[in-house]
């Protein structure tokens, strides 16, 4: 699933965003473009991974061939981020990702563009180590992680009953979480839901992006 900013001139939102109840299997399946490679990745919530020009390694914002090939000395298939583009009150709920050959996902935003944002339930099983791009990931953290946790402003990022935890998220238990007072405020009104899924995925069927 994915949730992705394009390169803009104005300020931008994301807002709400809920999404529940998604099974997604069977990854680098043929039927996703081979245009965008943020299929491959469970949950993406950040820049576009493309490019507009002939030197197609240069990320705008984040390049095709990051992260394996990425050299910040040579500014070589980078992956930047948007200014000015925010994601806001975003709720992830009972996803279970199964068999990924990419890590569970990444979050990236400049400095605290990303806020409110709630994983519940969301969980990893039997991470797949096959191809040459999963052993990668294998030797720096394994499938089981957040390959990138960046942008999230400090507090608001929480995880309740979810393997693996964004790094970047508190990790709270779902009594702690009610009890907290925490829970009250993330309040979206059912008439400005903007996705709502309830479906079995290939991993290319959910992408939303303003």
């Amino acid at each position: 699933m994915t949730l992705l900013y394009q390169p803009v001139r104005r300020v931008g939102t994301i807002s709400p965003v809920i999404i529940l109840t998604f099974v997604m299997t069977q990854y680098l399946s043929s039927s996703c473009s081979s245009s965008n490679l943020s299929h491959r990745w469970p949950i993406w919530i950040g820049p576009a991974q493309q490019s507009d020009s002939v030197q197609f390694w240069q990320g705008h914002p984040c390049s095709l061939c990051w992260p394996q090939y990425e050299n910040k000395l040579l500014d070589f298939c980078g992956c930047g981020v948007v200014d000015r583009q925010y994601y806001r009150d975003i709720l992830l709920k009972n996803i279970t990702i199964v068999r990924p050959s990419y890590p569970a996902g990444m979050i990236k935003g400049s400095k605290d563009s990303i806020e409110n944002i709630r994983f519940e339930g969301v969980k990893v099983v039997d991470p797949k180590y096959s191809g040459t791009m999963s052993k990668w990931f294998e030797k720096r953290g394994g499938l089981s992680q957040y390959f990138v946790c960046e942008g999230v402003k400090s507090g608001t990022g929480v995880a309740i009953d979810s393997d693996p935890v964004p790094y970047c998220f508190n990790d709270q238990e779902q009594e702690e979480y009610v009890s907290s007072g925490t829970s009250s405020s993330f309040s979206m009104d059912n008439s400005t839901i903007a996705y709502i899924y309830e479906r079995d995925s290939d991993g290319c069927a959910c992408a939303a992006g303003l």
